[in-house]
């Protein structure tokens, strides 16, 4: 993986903390300390796993909570999609396949996020 997918990564990260908490985060500012690139880049993927499934669970409680009516979340198949895009962080056998998960997320969700 390279620059760009570590950069993803981390950024994923911050944003979705600060997101959620209102407040911006630094590198190495969640509480585990794994928004940084160096966990993408040579950390263990438990620890990339961990850090980008628990980022989307709290986004899918904003999305939830904060976004409920919004048409694109009408269908229940885009429920659907935000928990099995989870559950495949957490069966991914590399960090590419989470990489490719990232992204998915952020194109079907974060446009919700920015209000779209």
């Amino acid at each position: 993986m390279g620059t760009i997918e570590n950069l993803e990564y981390e950024n994923f990260i911050r944003r979705a903390f600060a997101i959620v908490t209102g407040q911006f985060v630094e590198r190495y500012g969640d509480p585990a300390q794994l928004a940084n690139t160096d966990v993408f880049s040579a950390g263990p993927l438990y620890q990339v796993k961990a850090a980008i499934s628990y980022s989307m669970c709290m986004l899918r409680a904003h999305i939830i909570n904060e976004y409920n009516d919004h048409p694109s979340l009408r269908d229940e198949t885009a429920y659907d999609r935000l928990d099995s895009i989870i559950e495949e962080v957490l069966n991914a056998p590399n960090k590419e396949s989470v990489f490719v998960l990232i992204q998915e997320f952020k194109d079907r969700y974060f446009t919700i996020l920015r209000g779209e």
